[in-house]
């Protein structure tokens, strides 16, 4: 089996490779970086700002430098404490002015309503044929029509 064929086999055998490399100290410089030089910082700044103009949004220079002067600085990490809720009671239910539920009359059409249903449906129809007739005629009939708009 080749390696380019095995992912398994081939992340095993690139993960030892970067393990000998890690121990004869022979690893890639960008690897072992652990600050930006001036030059990246200078590039993230130019694509920060760029981004927020195309967004639309106004250069804040005032938060920009506050969180450059404290990018060193580690925040402590506040956990707050969770609020909790006295004892819940049950919901008490009072049984004695339950009525069972009770199926509403049908709906009684009138000849009017038949009518308009009627309307409707012919609109709605018309409608169908009119988009099936613009989805198989003239090009689009060469190649079978559109099957969004089949019979």
């Amino acid at each position: 089996m080749a390696i380019k064929q095995n992912p398994i086999l081939k992340g095993l055998i690139w993960k030892y490779t970067n393990t000998i490399r890690w121990f004869l100290g022979l690893r890639d410089q960008n690897q072992s970086k652990t600050e930006a030089t001036p030059e990246q910082f200078g590039a993230l700044a130019k694509r920060l700002e760029r981004d927020r103009q195309m967004r639309g949004e106004p250069t804040n220079v005032q938060k920009f430098e506050k969180n450059f002067n404290n990018i060193n600085t580690k925040k402590p990490i506040i956990k707050k404490p969770f609020k909790r809720s006295g004892p819940v009671e049950p919901i008490k239910i009072d049984l004695n002015n339950y009525r069972p539920f009770t199926p509403l009359e049908p709906i009684v059409k009138d000849p009017q309503m038949i009518e308009a249903e009627r309307r409707y449906e012919n609109v709605k129809n018309e409608i169908k044929e009119e988009q099936y007739k613009n989805a198989h005629s003239g090009i689009a009939s060469i190649v079978g029509g559109d099957p969004k708009y089949g019979k």
